[in-house]
């Protein structure tokens, strides 16, 4: 655990967005110092974070549906980048632990799939 900067101390901890913009910050670092993680992975993190982090609380139960969420709101990014490996290996892992049925990761993943052929065939999405 590092130190607070003196400029750190300046930032008012009832202010959400001076907090918001710390948790990101902070987490950003975080995953960059992790270094048994690919560029791919720490990419895909960062989003899926930013994402997840948009509401204040994150039941069980939503989960299911922010990852449809996500994937919809991120699949331009998601085909760019070339996300695909990283998505399957998050849904496997919210799979493993029972936060989403294999229906849904089906689904976010024909979702992306849909996207990715629309893009690969020139279409606008």
């Amino acid at each position: 655990m590092e130190p607070y900067d003196i400029d750190e101390w300046e930032v008012d901890s009832d202010d959400d967005e001076a907090l918001d913009e710390w948790k990101r910050v902070h987490g950003e670092k975080a995953l960059r110092e992790i270094v048994d993680m690919t560029s791919k992975e720490k990419l895909f993190m960062n989003i899926w974070t930013a994402h997840i982090s948009s509401s204040c609380v994150v039941s069980d139960e939503s989960v299911p549906q922010r990852c449809l969420d996500f994937v919809k709101m991120n699949c331009n990014f998601l085909v760019r980048e070339k996300l695909r490996d990283q998505l399957t290996v998050h849904l496997s892992i919210l799979w493993d632990h029972t936060l989403i049925s294999r229906d849904h990761v089906l689904a976010c993943l024909e979702i992306l799939d849909l996207h990715n052929d629309k893009v690969e065939k020139g279409s606008k999405f």
